[in-house]
């Protein structure tokens, strides 16, 4: 099926207020590919997608 752990790839969704380099290695080293994204915006938009 080809999901993305079977294609050694896992995202890791870190808040951007924690994105530094230091997070960042860390994820990396666990096998995680982070993905910043501001949790502000993301809780609006899904408040907004269920009215």
């Amino acid at each position: 099926m080809g999901g993305p752990q079977e294609a050694g790839k896992v995202a890791l969704l870190i808040d951007s207020a924690y994105e530094g380099d230091a997070t960042r290695e860390l994820a990396q080293q666990l096998g995680f590919v982070p993905v910043a994204v501001d949790v502000k915006v993301v809780v609006a938009k899904s408040l907004m997608l269920r009215r």
